[in-house]
């Protein structure tokens, strides 16, 4: 571990609380340990502490990497954040990298940041296709994959592609696995805020394809 890194984790772990840690863990069904800091502690650490440690794209990555690394989840949740406030420094030779990350350490937490805020943002700066990698990753066996392709699209409001989205979801819509339809009535929940005539057609023309979960989950703005 790097200098910067030590000094990252000696101030995480003045701030740890064993009582925290439990609480927290529980939550994430013991998928994970953690020093039980909080979020707001968390953030005002990180800020702290990126304010002294910008660097360059390689240094970002293999601190990335470095902290996915951690056993304690605050490692994965700080990566998200030095990620998310240094987008402008990856490169499209980086999808795979992106892609390791979600296969690695995989839970909702990650995933449902990963998808839309990191690789979503930089499929909006014309980095990557929403569509292209969309395909691409639904028809992968991997449900996270699956998930992420869904999730994609989740922050584009008004500028989401319905069709692609309807398409990943139709793709999928025998799926057993949970997070594969929540995140499904997730992202048609957050389009009908902007397309509800067109979610609500979609819904009635596609009843009895989707899931029980996924209705109930898509179904909560339609008016």
């Amino acid at each position: 571990m790097n200098l910067r890194l030590e000094d990252l984790r000696k101030r995480l772990l003045r701030e740890a609380h064993a009582g925290n840690a439990f609480a927290m863990a529980k939550y994430m069904r013991f998928q994970f340990s953690f020093f039980g800091v909080k979020t707001p502690k968390r953030r005002e650490i990180f800020e702290t502490w990126t304010s002294e440690t910008i660097g360059k794209r390689e240094d970002l990555k293999a601190d990335v990497l470095s902290l996915w690394n951690w056993e304690e989840r605050e490692g994965q949740y700080i990566a998200l954040d030095l990620m998310l406030g240094n987008l402008s420094l990856f490169k499209k030779e980086d999808l795979q990298y992106f892609e390791s990350l979600i296969l690695t350490k995989s839970w909702w937490d990650t995933i449902d940041v990963l998808a839309p805020s990191i690789v979503g943002k930089l499929c909006e700066r014309g980095l990557f296709s929403y569509e292209d990698l969309g395909n691409y990753w639904i028809a992968k066996d991997n449900f996270w994959l699956q998930r992420s392709a869904i999730l994609l699209q989740l922050k584009r409001k008004e500028k989401t592609e319905l069709q692609i989205l309807f398409d990943w979801i139709l793709y999928r819509a025998t799926s057993s696995e949970f997070f594969v339809q929540k995140a499904a009535g997730w992202a048609l929940r957050e389009a009908s805020k902007s397309h509800n005539q067109r979610v609500l057609e979609f819904l009635r023309e596609n009843n009895k394809s989707l899931s029980p979960l996924t209705l109930r989950e898509a179904s909560k703005y339609i008016l």
